[in-house]
């Protein structure tokens, strides 16, 4: 067998690096949900600091990975520049769709809640 040294690639660590925390950021998110009107408790106060945590670093990788993948990024967007493509159309009825979402259950929990 030939066993040869690569070096560290920092691109795919960013990217891994990334992708973890993003599901981290997910699963501590949902974890919020599940325990969302129990007291404060050990367990609680973990899963705000592991969100909080994993928002910070996937926020810094997710911009490191812009910053790596710079060039792609650039030939995109200089394509596109006078177009309107389909999956930034898709992107942006999806986007309105949770952000109304949003807005109701927020007017919705308001009213429930009793908060003005």
């Amino acid at each position: 067998m030939n066993h040869i040294k690569k070096s560290f690639n920092n691109r795919a660590f960013v990217s891994i690096v990334a992708l973890l925390f993003f599901v981290s950021l997910a699963v501590s998110g949902i974890m919020l949900q599940v325990t969302d009107h129990q007291s404060y408790t050990f367990s609680i106060v973990y899963w705000h600091v592991m969100h909080n945590f994993s928002a910070v670093v996937f926020l810094v990788f997710a911009l490191l990975h812009i910053v790596r993948n710079g060039k792609v990024l650039k030939s995109y967007l200089a394509k596109a520049r006078n177009t309107v493509s389909k999956e930034l159309v898709a992107g942006l009825i999806l986007l309105v769709i949770i952000l109304s979402g949003c807005w109701l259950l927020s007017e919705h929990l308001v009213q429930i809640h009793n908060i003005r």
